[in-house]
């Protein structure tokens, strides 16, 4: 980040990968990329390549406590898990469902309006958003031109003796669009390209969150609903025979869960003992899923954190595989 003068900055945030090595091009695919390649500085000798994902990267500009400006590539201003976004702040080692399964959008390229009234023990805050919306290639690109609009509207109140608590909405409306080009002939054998819809909906996401933070004990949760609407022409194939299902087209869907957490952080080198609940519908895979985190949060340093958490999640339905349960030890 760098404070560039005149209420203006930039801020760029770089995750370093070992992906895309080892990964499948999809949930069916047996076949996983290599990136094995020879290492001209040593020989030839074998290497294998990692990659760089932006996170993001923008400028803005501060007009008003009420207005700052921010164009680039941003963070969704939605709930408490993606706003905080950072590593030391949240409690559990993994994300919820609800937010790993981009229910909104993680991120988004456009602009963002936002800003904050103080009164007192009270601040009122807000985020505004025009974007490109979803899809393949949406960090550069909008492929239907059809911009997404999206918000976050909170409050965050000082209880004095109680604590500090935050509740806060979002919202946010767009359309997701997948094409590819084509090229022909005309009748006078002129070259035409065009551009056909693999892929078109419409999509809704709400979100509601709650914070209480009280001297050690920190209370919080999340609901978030997500439907999409495919358009005439725009309504793909179905994944249905991925997982030993009937061909056809996707069905629209409607895609809901929650998590709640409950932690306190004791004066001892600032470990923190959590439990967290979760349950999702993801009905574009008929498919439900809770699970159960129990674990604890070191924090020595306000920058060094340490996690460790035992999981005990169910596919309660769905994906063919009804009441599994798994367990996991994660760190």
């Amino acid at each position: 980040g760098s404070e560039l003068g005149d209420d203006w900055r930039w801020l760029s945030e770089l995750r370093f990968m070992y992906l895309p090595h080892g990964s499948s091009t999809d949930l069916s695919s047996t076949t996983r990329f290599d990136n094995t390649v020879l290492d001209y500085t040593d020989f030839g000798r074998t290497v294998r390549w990692g990659s760089i994902n932006i996170e993001r990267a923008y400028i803005e500009k501060t007009i008003h406590p009420l207005l700052t400006v921010r164009v680039g590539h941003f963070l969704t201003p939605y709930g408490i898990w993606n706003v905080d976004h950072g590593s030391p702040v949240l409690i559990p080692v993994t994300r919820p469902f609800i937010v790993g399964e981009n229910l909104f959008p993680r991120t988004q390229s456009g602009i963002e309006l936002y800003g904050t009234l103080n009164l007192e023990a009270t601040q009122i805050g807000y985020h505004l958003t025009v974007s490109n919306g979803r899809g393949p290639i949406d960090t550069y690109q909008d492929l239907d031109h059809n911009k997404a609009l999206g918000g976050r509207l909170y409050l965050r109140q000082d209880l004095m003796d109680i604590g500090i608590a935050t509740v806060g909405i979002s919202g946010y409306r767009g359309q997701f669009t997948d094409r590819h080009t084509a090229y022909g002939v005309d009748p006078s054998g002129a070259l035409t390209t065009s551009y056909p819809i693999d892929a078109q909906r419409d999509e809704l996401s709400l979100a509601a969150d709650l914070k209480w933070q009280w001297k050690g004990l920190l209370l919080q949760s999340e609901a978030i609903l997500n439907e999409a609407t495919y358009t005439n022409g725009g309504r793909p194939e179905s994944l249905n025979a991925a997982f030993g299902g009937p061909p056809g087209f996707a069905a629209d869907y409607r895609n809901r869960g929650y998590y709640g957490l409950a932690g306190y952080r004791t004066p001892f080198l600032g470990i923190m003992p959590y439990l967290f609940y979760e349950h999702y519908w993801q009905r574009a895979l008929a498919s439900e899923s809770k699970a159960w985190r129990g674990g604890l949060n070191i924090q020595p340093t306000p920058r060094v954190v340490l996690k460790a958490e035992l999981v005990r999640a169910t596919i309660v339905r769905g994906l063919g595989i009804d009441g599994l349960t798994i367990y996991l030890l994660d760190f």
